[in-house]
């Protein structure tokens, strides 16, 4: 009979070998209750590792069991792992390393005992079986890129028999249908952006602040400077259907934890904003502001860290808008918001994305 371990989050940390960790150890919920579990990894190229070292008897079996959310990705490439190696016995640290057992679970390409549908997606339990050996000096690590992959202590069987059977062949395909469905309306949303900028480039400029922004209205702004309040003062005055020029502005922090009047959210807006530079709580003013039909090209802005921990929440979902942040800067919780704002038929362009 093997011995089982069980998934601890607290006897894991971020491991100091590898320099681009991004991950936490919380509470969250799934469709079986709340655990406490390591997220780790997110939607870049920044490669996550988490690590816990074991003191195991000596040629024993055993077998180590997790259950995990998340760890796989639009793209279908993303990177998820358990490394297990020994610690002891070597004769450099170089020759254990060589020596460990890597299982591929990205995918599933190393298959889970249970695979199910859970309210976060697709959740699934790995038992992963190894033998010490001649060693009782052992290390389990976690692997994330270019996703994001949550760990915990797995439930009994019994637990997960309620649940409704799903693979992660299942949850491809579906996912695959959603966004089939959601290029078919970026296509409808590419015709309605060309034919808005057509529009856009016949349309007089107004002097901002003394007209209030109605449908189909031009306003610019070039080259100014704001502080977070006056930028809150001008978004308040923005309409349904407001053509704004924002290109080149530049947004200082106000020092104030206050959260200012922004106005009620906007349908079918366009706003340029390219190359400009924002707080990140004048940018989730932004994204708070917007809601269905809206076309946004923030392409090359730099959005700084003050107010990171003041920013507006997302707002409401936004269906059917276009976001552009091709070469952009911005900070990991300012780049979220903007996909956490996405709702039906919404498209997001990050070609060389800079997140921070």
């Amino acid at each position: 009979m093997s011995k089982v371990i069980n998934f601890n989050a607290r006897e894991f940390r971020l491991d100091e070998t590898c320099t681009d960790n991004v991950g936490e150890r919380s509470y969250q919920t799934t469709s079986l209750g709340s655990f406490e579990m390591w997220e780790i990894g997110n939607w870049s190229w920044d490669w996550t590792q988490i690590v816990s070292g074991k003191k195991l008897e000596k040629n024993t079996d055993y077998i180590f069991r997790f259950a995990m959310t998340g760890g796989h990705c639009d793209t279908f490439d993303e990177t998820s792992k358990v490394i297990l190696n020994a610690k002891d016995g070597y004769d450099t640290p170089e020759a254990a390393w060589e020596d460990r057992m890597t299982f591929n679970i990205a995918q599933s390409k190393y298959e889970p005992v249970i695979s199910k549908r859970d309210k976060t997606g697709l959740l699934r339990v790995f038992e992963i079986p190894f033998n010490s050996g001649e060693h009782d000096e052992w290390e389990i690590r976690f692997v994330a890129m270019h996703s994001v992959a949550r760990f915990f202590a797995a439930p009994d069987n019994f637990a997960f028999e309620k649940l409704e059977d799903f693979t992660y062949d299942d949850w491809r395909r579906e996912r695959e249908q959603q966004l089939d469905t959601e290029n078919r309306g970026n296509d409808r949303n590419s015709n309605r952006l060309e034919m808005v900028l057509n529009a856009v480039k016949g349309l007089s400029a107004l002097s901002v602040g003394s007209k209030k922004a109605e449908t189909e209205e031009a306003v610019t702004v070039a080259d100014t400077e704001y502080d977070e309040k006056r930028f809150a003062d001008l978004l308040r005055d923005f309409g349904d259907g407001a053509v704004v020029s924002l290109g080149s502005i530049k947004v200082n922090p106000s020092y104030s934890t206050e959260f200012y009047n922004i106005g009620g959210s906007i349908n079918g807006a366009v706003l340029d904003l390219h190359n400009s530079e924002l707080t990140a709580k004048a940018f989730s003013m932004i994204v708070n502001k917007l809601c269905d039909g809206c076309v946004v090209n923030m392409s090359g802005i730099k959005v700084t860290t003050e107010g990171l921990e003041n920013m507006y929440d997302v707002g409401e979902k936004s269906d059917g808008t276009i976001f552009t942040l091709d070469g952009a800067s911005l900070p990991q919780k300012a780049r979220d918001l903007v996909y956490n704002k996405r709702g039906d038929g919404c498209a997001v362009y990050d070609q060389n994305l800079t997140v921070e």
